[in-house]
């Protein structure tokens, strides 16, 4: 009985506040049963709130994106473009001591972990390796996500890049560059 006296009371309070909420709400007659939220009624033009990019946004919620001016480039005069794909890798020249075993340990994470695909070649640099990979578009989708797997290359290189697949014959071509980050480890 009790349970049903707490749900009863509080269906109550609730029935109560909606209807001190109706009976006191601001607004005029003409807002069609509306509730607008205090200091936002009867609007103007020039009430409407403006953003740091120069978009006006009402209270109604909207934004408008539509740019007022071009935008201007604010880069340095000394800025550079990006390098071309695969640029910095061509330009390193090859690390004997450091290339030869990447290479290997490369072609073992993709001979256990890389279900489909065949691994072309795979050339290691300063702290760069390029794998060529190709087979069809199924085996190439499969092999990109075993690369990303622990027993890829997650966790031993630092990142990976994809260069965009080349398509002949029914075979798929894909590059990847293995980034490896061979900067000595920070001393506290």
């Amino acid at each position: 009985m009790t349970a049903r006296w707490g749900i009863v009371v509080g269906g109550l309070v609730a029935a109560a506040a909606i209807a001190w909420f109706t009976m006191h709400r601001s607004g005029s007659a003409d807002d069609s049963g509306k509730i607008a939220p205090a200091g936002s009624t009867n609007l103007t033009p020039d009430d409407r709130v403006t953003t740091g990019s120069g978009s006006r946004a009402g209270r109604d919620g909207k934004v408008d994106l539509s740019p007022r001016s071009r935008p201007e480039h604010f880069g340095s005069a000394n800025e550079q473009p990006l390098p071309a794909s695969g640029t910095v890798f061509e330009a390193q020249t090859r690390d004997a001591d450091w290339a030869p075993a990447t290479e290997k340990e490369i072609k073992r994470r993709f001979a256990v972990a890389v279900r489909e695909g065949k691994l072309d070649s795979a050339e290691c640099r300063q702290d760069q390796c390029l794998l060529a990979m190709s087979g069809n578009e199924e085996e190439m989708s499969k092999a990109i996500a075993d690369l990303e797997t622990e027993g890829g290359l997650r966790n031993y290189a630092d990142h990976i890049i994809l260069d965009g697949p080349v398509q002949e014959n029914g075979k798929m071509t894909v590059r990847v560059y293995a980034v490896f980050d061979r900067r000595a480890p920070k001393t506290n």
